[in-house]
C-alpha cells in the first residue's frame, strides 16, 4: 500500500484535540471528536490493506491479527507496566479496584462495556481513570474481529454486494447512533453499533480508491474539499461540547471532514502539502503512543495532586506525553512491527503470556477490593462513607425513561402514611435517615424521587427532552399529593441551584465538578420551551414559588428544604487523600460562596409569603457557620457528612431528618 504522508498529518489533527480536550483546555471542548478521525482512518487503512491483499491472493487472518498485535500491544503493554506502580502507591481502593477491571477489560475487548457500565464519558470520575481512553481501542479491535471475516465472504459474492451490503450496515449503525446519542447517550457513545457506521465511512473510501489510485486529485477540487473537511474537523472540535449530543448526526462533521481529506489531499495540492508537512507527520507517527501516554498522565495526576491541578501542569504533562510517545514508538512500536525482529510464533507467545499476566494481577485487584490489605484499618470510616448511602437506592429512585405511578413508590418508614418525599437524588439521599426517623416516631412517607430531576411543576430537561421523564412525573406526583386524603405533609428537596444555574459546583478552593451542563426550561401550555438564559432563570423562579403555593393553596403542609450546601470535593476520597499524603484531614467550604451560588433560589424560597402550613429547613444552617464562622463542615471526627461531592451520607442526613420530624411535630 502506498504511504501517505497527509493520513500521518491526519492522525495528528485527531490527536492534539484529543489530548487538549482531556487536559480540561476549554478551546478545545471538543477535541473528543478526534477519536472520530481516527475511527475513519483505521477503517480506511485495514480495508485498502485487505482489498489490496485479498486482490493479490495472499490475504491470511494469521497474518492479518499478527499485524494488528504488533501495532496496538507493545505499546500498550509498556504504558499498563509504567502504570502499575503509580496505581499501587496512589490509587484508593475502589480507584483501584477500576483500574484492576480495566487491566482485565482491555485484553478481553471489552473495555468499552466496562466503561459503559461505569460513568458517563465526560463526567469527573471517568477523568480519575488511566485507561478509560482504551474504550476506543476496544472498538476498533471488536471490528477487526468481525470485519476480515466479514470482507472475505462478501467479496466472494462481488464487490457491488460487498458495497450493498456494508450500506446497509452502515445507515443502520448511524441510525442507532442517532437514536441513542438522545435515548441512552453512554450506549451511543461507548458502544460498536453506534460507532461502526465511522469505520464504514473509512471502508468506503478505500473501496473508492482502489479502484481510483488518485482519487478526487485535481488541483482546485482537492484544494476545496481537502480544505472543506480540514474546517469540518477545526468546526467540530472548537464548537462541540460535552452538552452535545453525541455521536450521532452531530459526528458527520468530523467524520465527512476526515473523508474529505482522505479523498481530496494529495501531494499535488495545497490542502495534501499542509496536512502532510514535516511537524504535523511526526506527531501523526507518534499519536498512537502519545494516545496511550496522555490518559494515565493526566489521570495519575488528578490523583496525586490533591486540588485541580491547574494549566500549567496539564501543558507540562502534554508536552510529556509527547516526548513519552517519541521514545514508545521509536523503541517499542517500530522494533516490534519489524517481523525480523521477532517472529510470529514470539510475538503471540508473548502477547497471550503478557495478557494473562495482566488479567491475573487485575482479577486479583478485583477479588480483594483494590487490593485493600495496603491500608491500615484508620482508612476504613473514609470507605465505610462511600457506601454510607440510601440502601433502597436502586429499587426506590428512578431515572431515564422510568416515571410509574405515585401509589407504586417506596414508603418511608413505619406508622400512619402522612404524605410525599418528592425530589431528586439530593431527596433521595434524605430518604433512608428520613425512613429511620419516621419510623421512630409511628409515621410513614411515599419516597417519590427522579433523578436530575426538582420537585418543580412544569418544568423538564432540555438536554434531555427525548428521554428524561421529569415533567411527566412532576405532574402525576403534584396532581396525587392535592388529590390524596393520606398526603398531609409534603417534603420538596432538590439540588436546587443546579437547575438554575445550569453549571455544576465549583467551591473556588480546587474543588471542582466538570461535567456537562444541566439544561432546565419551564412548559407553558404544553409547549416545551427553550429560553435564553435570564429569561429561563426568571421563569424557573416562578415556576419554583408557584409549586410550592400550589400546594399550600390545596391545603397540603409544606416541608420546604432549602439547598444543601455543596463540596465540588468527593469528600470521602478527598479524606482519605489528605490522610494518604499526610496534609490536613478536613475539608471545609467557604460559605460566601454558597451564598453566591445559591443566592437566586434562596431569595426566591424566602419571598414565599409565610404560612401557618409552610416550614422552612435550612441545612445550610446545621452545616455551615456552627464550628467555623465563614466555612461550611463536611465531617465531625470519624462522622462523614457526604457520601460524594454533593450528596448527604446517611450520617450527614440524619441532622436534616431531624428537623424535618421537627416541622412534622410542631404543626
Amino acid at each position: 500500500m502506498e504511504y501517505r504522508r497527509e493520513i500521518d498529518g491526519l492522525r495528528a489533527l485527531a490527536v492534539i484535540p484529543v489530548i487538549l480536550f482531556h487536559a480540561g483546555f476549554e478551546t478545545f471542548r471538543g477535541g473528543f471528536v478526534g477519536v472520530d478521525v481516527f475511527f475513519v482512518i483505521s477503517g480506511y487503512l485495514i480495508s485498502s490493506i485487505i482489498l489490496k491483499e485479498i486482490e493479490d491472493k495472499n490475504f491470511s487472518l494469521i497474518k492479518f491479527y499478527e499485524r494488528r498485535i504488533r501495532r496496538i500491544f507493545p505499546a500498550l503493554f509498556f504504558v499498563m507496566m509504567v502504570s502499575l506502580p503509580f496505581s499501587w502507591f496512589w490509587l484508593l481502593p475502589r480507584d483501584m479496584k477500576d483500574f484492576s477491571q480495566s487491566l482485565v477489560s482491555i485484553y478481553l475487548f471489552l473495555s468499552n462495556i466496562l466503561f459503559l457500565r461505569e460513568n458517563d464519558y465526560f463526567s469527573v470520575a471517568s477523568e480519575l481513570k488511566p485507561f478509560v481512553h482504551t474504550w476506543s481501542l476496544s472498538v476498533e479491535e471488536q471490528f477487526y474481529l468481525i470485519f476480515p471475516i466479514s470482507m472475505i465472504f462478501l467479496l466472494k459474492l462481488g464487490r457491488r454486494w460487498a458495497v450493498v451490503a456494508l450500506g446497509v450496515v452502515l445507515i443502520y449503525s448511524f441510525y442507532l447512533s442517532q437514536r441513542d446519542s438522545y435515548a441512552w447517550s453512554k450506549a451511543a457513545f461507548f458502544l460498536l453499533q453506534s460507532r461502526i457506521w465511522e469505520l464504514l465511512v473509512g471502508v468506503f473510501a478505500a473501496f473508492y480508491l482502489s479502484n481510483s489510485p488518485r482519487g478526487l486529485s485535481g488541483k482546485v477540487l482537492g484544494d476545496l474539499g481537502g480544505w472543506l473537511g480540514f474546517a469540518l474537523i477545526l468546526y467540530a472540535v472548537f464548537s462541540y461540547s460535552k452538552a452535545t449530543p453525541f455521536p450521532g448526526a452531530n459526528a458527520l462533521a468530523p467524520v465527512f471532514g476526515a473523508l474529505l481529506i482522505i479523498l481530496f489531499a494529495s501531494n499535488e495540492n495545497s490542502v495534501g502539502k499542509f496536512i502532510g508537512n514535516k511537524a504535523f507527520v511526526r506527531i501523526g507517527l507518534i499519536s498512537y503512543s502519545a494516545y496511550l501516554w496522555h490518559q494515565p498522565l493526566f489521570a495519575f495526576a488528578r490523583h496525586r495532586i490533591l486540588n485541580d491541578p491547574g494549566r500549567d501542569v496539564f501543558i507540562l504533562l502534554s508536552i510529556v506525553a509527547f516526548v513519552m510517545a517519541y521514545f514508545s514508538w521509536r523503541f517499542i512500536e517500530v522494533p516490534f512491527r519489524n517481523a525480523a525482529f521477532l517472529k510470529r510464533r514470539g510475538i503471540f507467545i508473548l502477547f497471550f503470556s503478557i495478557s494473562f499476566v495482566f488479567i491475573c494481577i487485575g482479577l486479583c485487584g478485583h477479588i480483594s477490593g483494590g487490593y485493600k490489605f495496603r491500608f491500615s484499618k484508620e482508612f476504613d470510616q473514609f470507605f465505610l462513607a462511600q457506601k454510607d448511602k440510601n440502601p433502597r437506592q436502586a429499587q426506590c429512585h428512578y431515572s431515564g425513561g422510568e416515571a410509574p405511578s405515585p401509589e407504586n413508590y417506596c414508603v418511608l418508614g413505619n406508622g400512619k402514611l402522612k404524605g410525599l418525599l418528592l425530589g431528586d437524588s439530593h431527596a433521595d439521599a434524605l430518604a433512608f435517615s428520613l425512613s429511620q426517623a419516621l419510623s421512630e416516631n409511628g409515621l410513614s412517607l411515599r419516597s417519590i424521587t427522579y433523578n436530575g430531576c426538582p420537585p418543580v411543576e412544569d418544568v423538564y430537561r432540555f438536554d434531555l427532552r427525548k428521554v428524561h421523564k421529569c415533567y411527566e412525573l412532576n405532574k402525576k406526583s403534584f396532581d396525587y399529593a392535592l388529590r390524596s386524603d393520606d398526603v398531609e405533609y409534603v417534603v420538596l428537596l432538590g439540588r436546587w441551584s443546579i437547575y438554575m444555574e445550569g453549571t455544576y459546583f465549583d467551591n473556588r478552593e480546587g474543588g471542582f465538578e466538570s461535567s456537562n451542563r444541566i439544561s432546565l426550561d419551564v412548559v407553558e401550555n404544553g409547549i416545551k420551551e427553550n429560553n435564553n438564559n435570564p429569561l429561563r432563570m426568571e421563569k424557573l423562579t416562578r415556576q419554583y414559588k408557584r409549586s410550592v403555593q400550589r400546594l399550600l393553596e390545596g391545603g397540603k403542609k409544606v416541608i420546604l428544604v432549602y439547598p444543601v450546601p455543596e463540596v465540588g470535593f468527593d469528600v470521602p476520597r478527598q479524606l482519605a487523600r489528605l490522610k494518604m499524603f499526610g496534609e490536613k484531614d478536613e475539608i471545609t467550604t467557604s460559605y460566601d460562596v454558597f451564598m453566591d451560588r445559591n443566592r437566586q433560589v434562596l431569595e426566591a424560597f424566602d419571598s414565599i409569603p409565610d404560612n401557618e402550613n409552610l416550614m422552612r429547613v435550612r441545612p445550610d444552617h446545621i452545616f455551615c457557620n456552627a464550628v467555623k464562622g465563614g466555612r461550611c463542615v463536611t465531617a465531625k471526627g470519624s462522622d462523614i457528612f457526604y457520601y460524594d461531592d454533593d450528596h448527604l451520607s446517611n450520617t450527614g442526613a440524619r441532622l436534616v431528618a431531624e428537623d424535618v420530624i421537627k416541622a412534622m411535630k410542631n404543626r
